[in-house]
This record gives C-alpha cells, sequence and structure tokens, in this order.
C-alpha cells in the first residue's frame, strides 16, 4: 500500500457515476439523478469524521484536509453529494486514497492536486496598453477571448485615461492545467477615444502550449549531425578558384574603355542638364512641408501580453507534473493476454501492439 496523503483538491464538474475513470476499485453510486450545477460536497474518513463541507458549482474546486494538524486523511475517503434545492443525497463515493493519479475521476469530482503535487499552476496574464497616438485618450474596453469565453477586462485596468506615450496595465489571474496536452490561445482588443476624432483599437493573440511528453528524445539527436559536414568542403574549392580566373580579366579590361568615353560624352550632355535643375526644385518643396506637420492629433494605442507563474517564470516555461501522488516501492502486474485497444488506467501511457498482439 502506498502512503496516504494529508490534503486533496478536486474539481467539482457534475455528472453520475457513469463518467467515472480512474485505476483503482472505487465505489460510485448515484441516487434518483445525478450531480448537476450545483451541488453540497461533505467528505469524511472511513470513520465518519468530517474533513469538509463544501457547497459548488461546475468548475469550483474543494479542499479536503484533516482540520487536525499532522493527521493524514485515512485510507478510505468517503464524499456524499448532494442537492442544494432540497439536501438530497444524489451520488456516494469511496475513494482509496493509497492509489491516486492526478486527473482520476469519481463520479462528479475530479482530483487536480494531493500534498505538492498540482496540475493547477496560478499564472498571470498582464495586459500592457501605451498610448502611440498624439493625443491623450480613454480606454473604454479590453476585451479578452480565451476558447469559448469572452469578457470584457476594463474593471481591471490600473487607469483608464492616458497622456501621449503614458502606459497602462491590466492583470488577470488564471489557474493553468499542466496535466492537459493543449494549447490555449488568447485574443484581446484594446479600444479608446480620443477627445474629439475618431476611436482607435489594437489586437494581440497569445498562445500557450503545454506538452506532457517526455523530454528525453530531443536531447539526443542535434548534437551528432551538425559537427560533421562543415568541416571538409571548405577547405579545398577556395584555393583553386580565386587564383586562376581574377588575375586574366582585371588587367585587359579597366584600361581600354575608360580612356575614350570620358572625353565625348560630358561635352554633348552638359548644355543639356543646367536647365532642368532651376525650375521644379523652387516649387516643389514649397509645398509639402506646410500641410505634414499641421495635421490633426491622431489616436493610436497598442497593447501587449505577457504571462508568469508566481515565481516569475514565463509560462510557456512551465513544465507538466507527474500524475501519480505516491512513488511505488514495488509493482505486481498480471499477465492477460491483452491488446492495447483493452487498455483501461487514468494516466498518458503509450500501448503499441505489433504482429496482432499477445497470444493468449
Amino acid at each position: 500500500e502506498g502512503e496516504v496523503p494529508d490534503v486533496l483538491t478536486f474539481s467539482y464538474v457534475g455528472g453520475g457515476c457513469g463518467q467515472s475513470f480512474n485505476s483503482q476499485e472505487d465505489v460510485c453510486e448515484d441516487f434518483d439523478r445525478v450531480p448537476s450545477i450545483s451541488s453540497r460536497v461533505v467528505c469524511k474518513k472511513g470513520d465518519s469524521t468530517v474533513l469538509s463541507s463544501d457547497t459548488v458549482t461546475i468548475g469550483d474546486k474543494l479542499t479536503v484536509a484533516n482540520p487536525i494538524s499532522d493527521n493524514d486523511l485515512g485510507e478510505i475517503l468517503v464524499c456524499d453529494i448532494f442537492d442544494t434545492g432540497d439536501n438530497e443525497l444524489i451520488q456516494k463515493l469511496r475513494i482509496d486514497t493509497t492509489e491516486l493519479s492526478l486527473k482520476d475521476k469519481y463520479g462528479s469530482l475530479v482530483l487536480e492536486s494531493c500534498d505538492e503535487k498540482s496540475c493547477l499552476v496560478p499564472i498571470t496574464y498582464t495586459y500592457d496598453i501605451r498610448n502611440i497616438g498624439t493625443n491623450e485618450m480613454d480606454v473604454t474596453t479590453l476585451m479578452r477571448t480565451r476558447g469559448d469565453s469572452s469578457e470584457d477586462l476594463i474593471g481591471l485596468v490600473d487607469d483608464t485615461s492616458l497622456d501621449v506615450g503614458q502606459i497602462t496595465f491590466a492583470a488577470e489571474m488564471e489557474d493553468l492545467d499542466v496535466c492537459a496536452e493543449e494549447d490555449i490561445k488568447t485574443t484581446v482588443r484594446v479600444e479608446a477615444d480620443p477627445p474629439s476624432g475618431i476611436p482607435c483599437f489594437d489586437e494581440e493573440e497569445y498562445e500557450l502550449s503545454i506538452d506532457i511528453l517526455p523530454t528525453s528524445p530531443p536531447t539526443d539527436s542535434p548534437t551528432e549531425p551538425p559537427t560533421s559536414p562543415p568541416t571538409d568542403p571548405p577547405t579545398e574549392p577556395p584555393t583553386k578558384q580565386p587564383t586562376d580566373s581574377p588575375t586574366d580579366p582585371r588587367t585587359e579590361q579597366p584600361t581600354d574603355p575608360p580612356t575614350e568615353q570620358p572625353t565625348d560624352v560630358p561635352t554633348s550632355i552638359v548644355p543639356k542638364v543646367t536647365p532642368i535643375p532651376t525650375n521644379p526644385p523652387t516649387q516643389g518643396p514649397s509645398r509639402p512641408p506646410t500641410n505634414s506637420p499641421t495635421a490633426p492629433d491622431s489616436c493610436r494605442i497598442s497593447v501587449d501580453i505577457t504571462c508568469f507563474d508566481e515565481e516569475g517564470t514565463n509560462c510557456d516555461d512551465i513544465q507538466n507534473t507527474q500524475k501519480q501522488c505516491v512513488e511505488p516501492e514495488e509493482l505486481t502486474f498480471v499477465y492477460t493476454a491483452k491488446t492495447c485497444d483493452e487498455s483501461f488506467n487514468s494516466q498518458d501511457d503509450i500501448c503499441e501492439d505489433f504482429n496482432n498482439g499477445p497470444d493468449s
């Protein structure tokens, strides 16, 4: 048996026992109806000691911890889910805390963290807004779109009135799921109004990729190929070609053409060149300079996106976490002679069959 964690964090996703997905023999039972948008979740130890009681809606997090310091959660965790309308019991969960993996799904609950191991990393998106025009302005809209969600973050903007060259910002905090392999695209559009004239806007995109593949393969292949090809080809060709071709053509060609052409051409062209500069230069430059500098003030705005975690790590450099809560000291397998299609576990395993798979 594995160790017992002290603190667990679950996400409430709603739904019935049919969506459970984990690698332990958990117990999940639905009563009459399945948990929906909102429920009350009460989790307790196997001896009925209540550890937590929370009213949650879909997407909320709930933390289960022993209120008595230095005490773990016990080997069995029982969670009862009640309807918030009539307080009827609608789902019961029984979870073995010694065999947990992050992202295990137990009915309406998904495991997000166990002690220090967590799929959720707090990050902050910062939107830097700059007045790059020649007029003061008021920022009126900061519309952020991420996935299917769009929200106006104008309430987070530090200062909406910007003088020329002034910068302001808005900071938005999120939980990044480093256990899910996905690309997260954030688009932001900022709009501003000058005291008079046409409003202006700018848009920016930020793409964040979570890659949970192992990091070992890329370190082996790049080191060998670049070292051999550059050393041989450059040493021979340069020594032969430059010595033959440059010495012959250069000594003959420059001597004849330059001596004859300069004497005839300048004498006939000079009379025609002199009249042309006298008229155009005096008229052309005098008009354009007077209009451009006096153009009306313009509204121009720019927005940039940056993303960092609480430790100052760029979001693109955040590493994924290992899903297994406890490192095993010994493993025991039972050979079943099944193919990869019949794999059933809660981790990102790799299984590949060769020659029709194992033979029973």
